[in-house]
């Protein structure tokens, strides 16, 4: 009887697993890994305040397709172990801890000592058009390197293709407190969401694209004084490569509502403006480009707001815009912290380009195909000079004394060492301007410069 039962068993699991659809799923992996070394000599950029640091950071990065049908993929992305070397301030929890932003850009910072998953979104290819839902990165698939970044943003992003045209929307949430269990529910819709729409055309030697994004921004409530955010972004980029020259420009152009007050109190208006324009030739083992940018400064003595807030989706340089290796390079601000100079935080320079004029020129050169040698000069004004705490200018509280950031010369060193192993070495020299004194026009502000290596795997 008991020989009788197992037979049987068996027979049906046989039958089961013969009739049901079989079901495979591809799995592709990539990413990367990277290993460097930073010396910096003068961080606070002051003659009697000397502040150099020296250390080794990381970072490994994993990315995950799971094709699971035709036209039908999960992709996940995480970061692990993404630290300073040695460092042991972590301790197990993940308050007060100075390190890496976390996902999003937001103020939290944390020490990625473990695993973070960044990106877990779906991409549908289906016959009305392509579909992404979950988290993925933000606009990195949008004209220039100008105004893009990596961080993580929740979205349903909804493409189509007509001929060289192809069209999209984006939806974006932001902040959410409708109630959940974490919020408490007289937040209800205090919400910060983000519409988008696209058009771009691809043609044979150029490509171009505006964007128009739409922010409404109601998370100040319930406080008394709060206010809504309401305001339009246009961006257009062009990109044209005829032969050994290419150029591309990008523009970014905010206009709207900073505070919509709710009280009868006055609104207060924001127009923002910030482009981009590169061109490079190429001769031979040589290549030769200049760089021109803008982003708009906030006049202290206006009621609008002019300048730009990389919170508030304005006009600004994205993080992953590093122009050079000490001003607005994107691993110094995150390893090292924003440049201070004298005075408060107002006088910080971090990652993404605000309140400046850029420009730079750089000349490169492959003895072989797996050299790459590059120096860039970089100078550099803001467009307008603050004050310590961002009210009217008075006689006690005045502008900054100078609008100069200064002077930075960059040489880089990269050999490729197999294909897909490389190594960089690099040493800037920042001429201090001015701006980095402050409100004090006797305080002494003194150069610095910063020595470099990555090793970097792809994989």
């Amino acid at each position: 009887m008991e020989r009788k039962f197992w037979v049987v068993l068996i027979v049906a699991f046989s039958i089961l697993a013969l009739s049901t659809t079989a079901s495979a799923v591809d799995v592709k992996f990539s990413g990367s890994y990277y290993a460097a070394g930073m010396y910096e000599d003068n961080h606070g950029l002051l003659e009697n305040d000397q502040q150099s640091t020296a250390f080794y950071f990381q970072r490994l990065r994993v990315q995950t397709v799971f094709e699971i049908d035709k036209g039908l993929t999960l992709t996940t992305r995480f970061d692990a172990l993404e630290k300073v070397w040695g460092d042991t301030n972590w301790n197990g929890t993940r308050s007060n801890v100075s390190g890496r932003p976390h996902t999003g850009g937001s103020s939290k910072t944390l020490e990625q000592e473990n695993i973070e998953f960044e990106n877990a979104y779906l991409t549908y290819q289906s016959p009305i058009g392509t579909f992404l839902v979950g988290y993925l990165p933000h606009d990195t698939q949008w004209g220039t390197i100008w105004g893009t970044s990596e961080r993580a943003e929740s979205m349903i992003w909804w493409r189509y293709p007509i001929g060289k045209f192809s069209v999209g929307i984006k939806i974006i949430k932001g902040t959410e407190k409708s109630k959940t269990a974490f919020n408490d529910p007289s937040y209800e819709d205090a919400d910060k969401n983000v519409y988008s729409g696209t058009i771009r055309y691809k043609g044979d030697d150029f490509e171009t694209g505006l964007k128009w994004t739409y922010l409404d921004k109601k998370d100040t409530k319930p406080a008394p004084t709060s206010f809504k955010v309401q305001n339009h972004l246009v961006t257009p980029y062009f990109l044209w490569r005829a032969g050994n020259f290419k150029l591309e420009t990008e523009l970014e152009y905010l206009f709207g509502d900073a505070q919509d007050f709710e009280d009868g109190r006055k609104d207060t208006d924001i127009k923002t403006l910030s482009w981009y324009v590169n061109a490079e030739m190429t001769e031979g083992p040589f290549y030769f480009g200049a760089t021109a940018a803008y982003s708009s400064g906030d006049d202290p003595d206006t009621s609008k707001v002019e300048g730009a807030s990389v919170g508030m989706y304005s006009c600004w340089g994205g993080l992953d815009y590093d122009p050079a290796l000490i001003l607005w390079n994107e691993d110094r601000n995150v390893w090292i912290g924003p440049l201070q100079g004298n005075g408060s935080a107002k006088t910080a320079v971090g990652s993404g380009v605000i309140n400046a004029y850029l420009f730079l020129g750089y000349v490169g050169y492959h003895p072989t195909s797996d050299w790459d040698l590059k120096a860039t000069l970089l100078y550099a004004t803001a467009d307008e000079k603050p004050t310590l705490d961002g009210k009217p200018s008075s006689l006690s509280n005045p502008k900054f004394v100078d609008d100069e950031y200064g002077y930075e010369f960059d040489i880089t060193a990269t050999y490729k060492i197999t294909n897909n192993l490389s190594y960089m070495a690099g040493a800037g020299y920042l001429w201090t301007g001015d701006y980095f004194k402050g409100t004090d026009k006797h305080a002494e502000v003194d150069d610095d410069y910063m020595l470099t290596h990555k090793l970097t795997l792809t994989f």
